[in-house]
C-alpha cells in the first residue's frame, strides 16, 4: 500500500511540473502567432472543428467551416463533414472553397504535405502542449484575393433531425 502511494504522489508531481512548465493546451501560443502576423481578423478555417473552442474562448476569432457558408465559435456534437476523408476531397473542397471565398487561413492539428503550395501553404506550427495537440497554420489560395464577407452563424441554421419525431412521442 505504502509503495501505491509513494507512486501516485511521484506521478502527481511530475504532472504538476510538466503542466506547470509546459501548460496544458498551447491555445494562447496559437493566438498570439496569428497577432503577431496580423492575421486575427482574416477568414479563418479549422480542420478539425473540435480544436476550436481554446482558441475561441481566448480571442475574437470566428471560425468557418469548410464548404459551409457558416461561421462557429463552438462545436456541435453531431456535426460531421466528409472533406478530410481523402486528400483528394480535401483537395476539391479548398478549391471550390477558394474558387467561391478567395483567400483564407486554414487552422489544424494536422499537417498538410504534398499539396500545390499556391493551394495550401504552411504559415507557422506551435508546439504541442501537455495534451500532446500541436497547432498547424496554413494559408489557402496565396494567390487569391481576399474576399470580406458576413456569415451566418452554424448553429443558427435549420438542421435535419435523425430522429422522426420529437423526443416523447411514439
Amino acid at each position: 500500500w505504502r509503495i501505491w502511494l509513494i507512486v501516485l504522489t511521484l506521478s502527481g508531481l511530475a504532472t504538476g511540473a510538466i503542466s506547470t512548465t509546459q501548460g496544458f493546451d498551447n491555445g494562447a501560443q496559437v493566438i498570439a502567432e496569428i497577432e503577431r502576423r496580423d492575421l486575427a481578423g482574416k477568414r479563418w478555417i479549422a480542420i478539425p472543428e473540435w480544436r476550436v473552442p481554446s482558441l475561441s474562448g481566448r480571442s475574437d476569432i470566428v471560425f468557418e467551416r469548410l464548404g459551409e457558408d457558416c461561421t462557429f465559435s463552438f462545436v456541435r456534437w453531431d456535426h460531421a463533414y466528409s472533406a478530410i476523408a481523402s486528400k483528394d476531397a480535401f483537395k476539391e473542397a479548398l478549391q471550390a472553397d477558394i474558387a467561391a471565398n478567395g483567400r483564407g487561413y486554414l487552422l489544424s492539428d494536422m499537417e498538410f504535405e504534398g499539396f500545390d503550395p499556391e493551394l495550401i501553404a504552411p504559415i507557422a506550427s506551435v508546439e504541442r502542449g501537455y495534451d500532446g495537440i500541436a497547432y498547424h497554420l496554413y494559408v489557402i489560395g496565396t494567390e487569391a484575393p481576399e474576399i470580406q464577407r458576413k456569415l451566418p452563424p452554424c448553429h443558427a441554421q435549420k438542421r435535419e433531425s435523425h430522429r422522426s419525431q420529437p423526443l416523447g412521442k411514439k
